[in-house]
């Protein structure tokens, strides 16, 4: 049973089990959104503008289809660092390492949210945004399955999208360089998108990267050391 429970934790099929069940708790554990606030605090950094308005002066249909894809990849981005650390290290502790510590940045993101339930541009600014969001091929493909897939969820505040994928950047750096300058791309497109596409507010990344960085210097540490000691290779 010990061994049972951590593996079932961190498992992918458990995380989307228990972000889709954050869209019913949330609104009952805490039914206060905070958008106002982070909207606000968006205001008092960009001088009174509004980020995701500022980004329609840049706005084209190239661009928005590289992005939503890149939006809708995120999964892919800390999947593809343990497939490579899982098949092509001699140990499997630095996958195991890993593995543990991006689960650590999902849930510590999941837990944000029941404390600032924030439900992001999409839903409170759409009315501000005069630049209609348009792509070439997939876009729509894409942004509709998503908002089908999501719903009306309150999962903005932390950013998880910036949390995991700096997380991702830095264990890179760290245990697989070669897919280091892919992860740090990929993970600059995905950022920007997640303001571009009216997802999240940029303060929702800013508190996402500060927790990225407090994990990978706390959570990593932890992780190596439960699991070098266990020695699960």
């Amino acid at each position: 049973m010990d061994a049972v429970f951590p593996g079932l934790v961190c498992s992918p099929p458990f995380l989307i089990v228990i972000y889709l069940v954050n869209r019913t708790l949330i609104p009952i554990i805490n039914p206060h959104d905070k958008d106002n606030l982070i909207m606000a605090a968006d205001r008092f950094l960009f001088l009174g503008h509004d980020p995701t308005v500022l980004t329609e002066r840049i706005m084209y249909p190239a661009l928005s289809e590289i992005l939503q894809i890149s939006y809708a990849s995120f999964y892919f981005l800390p999947l593809a660092l343990c497939v490579i650390l899982y098949f092509f290290r001699e140990t499997r502790d630095d996958f195991h390492i890993a593995a543990a510590t991006i689960f650590m940045g999902f849930y510590l993101s999941y837990i944000g949210y029941y404390f600032i339930p924030v439900l992001g541009p999409r839903f409170t600014m759409e009315h501000l945004q005069s630049v209609p969001l348009k792509g070439l091929w997939t876009f729509e493909f894409f942004r509709n399955l998503l908002a089908q897939a999501e719903g009306r969820m309150y999962d903005c505040m932390p950013s998880g999208h910036a949390l995991v994928s700096l997380l991702t950047v830095l264990l890179s750096w760290r245990y697989a360089k070669k897919y280091f300058p892919v992860a740090l791309v990929w993970t600059v497109l995905l950022i920007f998108s997640t303001v571009y596409l009216l997802y999240h507010y940029v303060t929702d990344l800013i508190i996402g990267i500060s927790l990225g960085f407090a994990v990978y210097r706390w959570g990593w540490p932890m992780a190596r050391s439960i699991i070098t000691r266990n020695s699960w290779a």
